[in-house]
């Protein structure tokens, strides 16, 4: 009869190696860290699923080629940081961005044939030597919403808004830096006419500068030289040479912007150099005031500030927490259809990174409570407003902006859940006033948009004693 094995066997005869170290440029997230990870997703997640975002994911990796031609094969992400391997008889890469992924699926699967707008979110790991995103880490999380089919202005004021109104919450005091790059007609001229600037002043700008007159006249915008500062004053500006259509485009997003309250700056020296952004681009940066204590403290934070902010001095301490722009040239780019896109993205270890250095403390989360229905232009822009009201007063607000339809509003407000519909028209709009519809007793009554906070609250309150 055989011998049976022990089944604790003696550790000599365990067959060891030397415990394996994580890969360079790679992190582990700890248990430790869950309060910032697992509340920011939530946090994220909840706002996709507030403003109608579906989500999406897309391989790790992908064709070189999808990258380079989107993003740019000269910019320093591609030529220098973007992970390429080969496999059998073929280059990969990892993604080094998830927004040509999300378009190359989209033209791939014909989503384009679909009743717009689309809206797209993400949660997804993207891949990098590291510098171009000042990160000292090679993976980090990105989080994106983008909206396919969608030409209007009041998309991009969605996108910013909810962000905008994200960090407000969690007390980064955001405020928005505004930009054109143009469309591909306008900001020819306009490098036209800034390369003859450049040129015309050779011998007051820097060497580099005067190497790129030719070539990349944009990098001017953004040079930290002395010598370039002084005579960029007198450099023309993009917005003054924008077509009709760029133009309107631009400064109706700042008249959605003014009506919701949201503080921005126009930056003309702010620029981005992926190639499929064009015309209105923007930042959400964090503009808190930060200690020389605060930082030596903090010696582990894991992302540097951006170095590209040159308009942003350390005593001010701004720090990009989110940006994104239009894209309508970007499924064209793919030999796609000509569909208009917008969107934003953020890194979730940046946004932590700023958290943990600014000692911010995570408010929790809370149920939605008021569903805002609006059925006109005006009525929207109008909601915004109310929306960042009703918030300030930490009541959870749900809203659709893509969606003109009453009755669509209303059964989204229903699959929600929300206790209290708040209806905004064209008449409302006018009057100063506002329906407000009880859910469960479908009693409806007209109050004065002065007293809508505390006609909900009240409501709220009485729901509240009635349920215990």
């Amino acid at each position: 009869m055989p011998r049976r094995k022990k089944i604790d066997q003696p550790s000599e005869q365990i067959r060891k190696i030397k415990t394996p170290q994580i890969i360079k440029g790679l992190k582990d997230i700890l248990p430790s860290d869950n309060k910032y990870w697992l509340k920011i997703l939530d946090d994220l997640y909840q706002l996709a699923i507030d403003f109608n975002y579906s989500w999406i994911e897309t391989p790790l990796f992908e064709k070189p080629e999808l990258f380079s031609h989107t993003i740019g094969r000269k910019t320093e992400l591609i030529s220098r940081d973007m992970l390429v391997f080969q496999d059998k008889n073929e280059k990969l890469a990892l993604r080094p961005d998830m927004t040509p992924g999300v378009a190359r699926s989209f033209i791939e699967h014909s989503l384009f044939n679909q009743p717009g707008p689309l809206k797209f979110w993400f949660s997804s790991k993207i891949f990098s030597q590291g510098k171009y995103y000042n990160s000292k880490t090679r993976e980090l999380q990105q989080v994106g919403f983008n909206v396919y089919n969608a030409p209007s202005h009041g998309v991009d004021a969605e996108l910013v808004v909810m962000l905008y109104q994200y960090f407000v919450q969690i007390n980064l005091n955001p405020i928005v830096r505004v930009n054109s790059l143009g469309c591909p007609v306008c900001r020819n001229e306009y490098l036209k006419a800034l390369t003859g600037f450049i040129k015309s002043k050779r011998s007051a700008v820097c060497t580099d500068c005067r190497s790129n007159a030719g070539r990349d006249p944009i990098k001017f915008l953004q040079c930290a030289s002395q010598k370039c500062q002084k005579v960029y004053e007198d450099a023309p500006q993009v917005v003054d040479y924008l077509c009709e259509n760029c133009h309107n485009h631009l400064f109706k997003f700042l008249e959605s912007l003014d009506e919701v309250g949201v503080s921005y700056v126009l930056d003309s020296r702010f620029i981005s150099d992926f190639a499929y952004y064009n015309s209105t681009i923007y930042s959400i940066v964090s503009q808190l005031p930060i200690s020389k204590e605060t930082v030596e403290a903090d010696v582990e934070v894991e992302v540097e500030v951006e170095k590209d902010n040159k308009e942003a001095t350390a005593e001010e301490g701004d720090f990009v927490l989110a940006e994104g722009g239009r894209m309508n040239y970007l499924c064209e780019m793919l030999s796609g259809p000509e569909v208009p896109v917008a969107g934003i993205k953020l890194f979730v270890e940046k946004l932590i990174s700023e958290i943990k250095r600014r000692k911010v403390e995570l408010a929790p989360v809370r149920a939605p409570h008021v569903y805002l229905a609006q059925i006109s232009e005006q009525a929207k822009r109008k909601a915004m407003s109310f929306l960042d009201e009703l918030r300030r007063e930490d009541l959870r607000v749900v809203a659709n902006f893509s969606k003109d339809n009453l009755k669509s509003q209303l059964d989204t407000a229903t699959k929600k859940g929300a206790k209290i519909i708040l209806i905004l028209g064209q008449r409302e709009v006018v009057d100063g006033t506002i329906l407000m519809r009880d859910v469960e007793s479908g009693i409806q009554e007209v109050v004065s948009q002065k007293k809508i906070i505390e006609e909900v609250k009240k409501r709220l309150a009485e729901k509240q004693l009635k349920n215990r």
